[in-house]
């Protein structure tokens, strides 16, 4: 009876090694993926005149949240529907508000449904 016991405990133990080894490797460790099709150096656009932007964001399993950032002083925020499947395609113009100038950073964020995030900069400056 003993030796039930003990072989019954090895193999509920294998089944849980086993098992929990499988999640480990399941695990989704792999950051969405961001590439900036335009522009790609820092761009100069006059006053007035929009950033044209086309970003292409994808995930080897399944995005959650993508959004873009622009540090132009005020706390410019847009977040993008995520459609059905495991990557979107992004065309963005972005117009600075008045007074705005000098060099400015839009910044895309991407986050999969495992929590891992990625982002990518697009350097650009405004003149006169």
């Amino acid at each position: 009876m003993l030796k039930n016991i003990i072989n019954s405990g090895i193999i509920i133990s294998l089944l849980f090694f086993s098992c929990t080894k499988k999640n480990m490797m399941d695990a989704d460790i792999t950051k969405p993926d961001i590439k900036v099709v335009y522009p790609i150096e820092i761009y100069e656009i006059p006053q007035g005149y929009p950033l044209c932007m086309k970003v292409l964001v994808s995930d080897d399993k399944s995005l959650a949240t993508v959004w873009l950032e622009v540090n132009d002083g005020t706390g410019f925020k847009k977040e993008y529907a995520i459609p059905p499947g495991r990557s979107i395609e992004i065309i963005e113009k972005y117009n600075a508000p008045a007074g705005v100038r000098g060099e400015l950073a839009a910044k895309f964020f991407a986050t999969d449904e495992s929590g891992n995030t990625s982002s990518r900069e697009i350097r650009f400056v405004l003149n006169n």
